[in-house]
């Protein structure tokens, strides 16, 4: 192409100049086209093997979360079964001592009966 000067630049486009520009507009547009096509291709090959490999992360992750949260379940069993154990034992003995404790109250109310059923007896035949 030729150099213009500062004046021909100035000067409206004639008919060449408007198909220069138009076929390197077409030309600049369609290897645009083919770059964006290229340059997608390329992102869906990478994201589809991003994505696989990130399904893979996950699946290992998902494992191991599931093989923790079954030894925590199991450890979770193990100590309310010995909580459970701990209870039904201290409950046991408190039982135990409170049927002792209510037979040794019945003994002494019984004795304390007898005692004031001949009390009374006696006064009765006292003052008769």
């Amino acid at each position: 192409m030729q150099r213009r000067s500062a004046c021909q630049a100035l000067m409206p486009m004639n008919d060449h100049d408007k198909n220069i520009v138009d076929f390197a507009t077409e030309r600049f547009e369609r290897r645009l086209a083919e770059e964006n096509g290229k340059l997608r291709v390329d992102m869906a090959t990478g994201f589809g093997a991003m994505r696989a490999d990130m399904e893979r992360g996950f699946g290992a992750i998902r494992v191991d979360m599931e093989h923790a949260l079954g030894a925590i379940r199991t450890d979770m069993e193990r100590g309310s079964g010995a909580i459970r154990a701990d209870m039904e034992r201290g409950y046991g003995e408190l039982r135990s001592e409170m049927i002792h404790r209510n037979a040794e109250l019945l003994k002494w109310a019984l004795r304390f009966f007898v005692v004031q059923l001949a009390a009374m007896a006696g006064l009765l035949a006292l003052f008769r």
